[in-house]
């Protein structure tokens, strides 16, 4: 009996989740023609607000050993921070992500005598902001290898943020060592499959992305991570888990198959940020950056 009624609760939980929702897309669908800002703010609420991650007593403890600093990026001010001395590796990190989550390779890179900086993505950690995209992503990476400038030898980006390393690298025409780790490719297909998973029509979508491009200064036709990859002529190395349930490995493998500049090495159970725990990926990375280039 007790399980019975569990199941019917259960169900009744479900049926108004799903009602909510498809009241959700119809209300969006009629305020759009009516108050198209106000359906804009309300979608950029629902698909491009981050949560919000608490640092651990580790990753406080790698913060204060860090060197502070910031840029200023679209107006929000970008939280940075520069660990150890010698040629620089810039971190990008994913969304909901961290520039903190990078702790192993940060403390690797330090002791194979090199400089580790990372930085917390727009409305990612304490950093500016309440929302955040590709575009902002693309900006803020682009950013720092300008600040920095020749002293940043390799990058390295994870989901989104690996997206927006290869953005920043193309659109300053910039060739160094380049590691992305499950890389989020066909960017636009996901982001409109997430829209269609609301059932928010494909009209909607089109208008909210045409509106970020010219707000940004971008296409995301033509800056679509997957194509853009697909020009650099130098080396890549991408490593990206079997089991990733957030990012298809399929996708990264059909890049690596038509790109002979890229490598690709596959892991298995370590999912999709699991594995920048991983001690063999940390090795893998930086011995593609480290012995081959500085």
């Amino acid at each position: 009996m007790t399980n019975r009624v569990s199941l019917t609760y259960k169900s009744a939980n479900v049926r108004d989740d799903i009602f909510k929702i498809k009241l959700f897309v119809l209300l969006l669908t009629l305020s759009w023609r009516t108050a198209p800002h106000l359906t804009a703010y309300a979608v950029n609420r629902l698909f491009f607000k981050p949560s919000s991650n608490p640092l651990t007593s580790n990753q406080k403890h790698l913060l204060a050993k860090g060197r502070p600093f910031c840029v200023r990026v679209n107006k929000k001010t970008i939280r940075c921070w520069s660990w150890g001395t010698g040629p620089a590796i810039l971190f990008v990190h994913g969304w909901n992500g961290r520039a903190l989550q990078y702790g192993g390779f940060i403390r690797e890179t330090i002791s194979r005598g090199c400089r580790a900086i990372a930085f917390d993505a727009p409305a990612h950690g304490f950093s500016d902001g309440k929302t955040a995209n590709y575009f902002e992503f693309s900006d803020a990476a682009e950013a720092l290898l300008k600040q920095t400038g020749s002293a940043v030898k390799a990058i390295v980006g994870h989901s989104l943020g690996a997206s927006a390393a290869i953005n920043a690298l193309y659109r300053r025409k910039q060739k160094i060592k380049t590691v992305l780790i499950c890389p989020a490719l066909k960017l636009e297909k996901m982001l409109l499959s997430a829209f269609r998973r609301y059932d928010i029509s494909e009209k909607i979508y089109q208008r909210l992305i045409a509106q970020y491009e010219n707000r940004y200064g971008y296409s995301l036709n033509r800056h679509d991570p997957f194509k853009i990859i697909q020009t650099m002529r130098f080396p890549i190395l991408v490593i990206h888990d079997q089991n990733d349930t957030s990012i298809a490995f399929e996708e990264t493998r059909q890049a690596v198959i038509i790109n002979d500049h890229i490598s690709l090495f596959a892991t298995q159970g370590l999912g999709h940020t699991r594995i920048l725990k991983n001690a063999r990926v940390i090795k893998l990375a930086l011995d593609h950056i480290v012995k081959k280039t500085i």
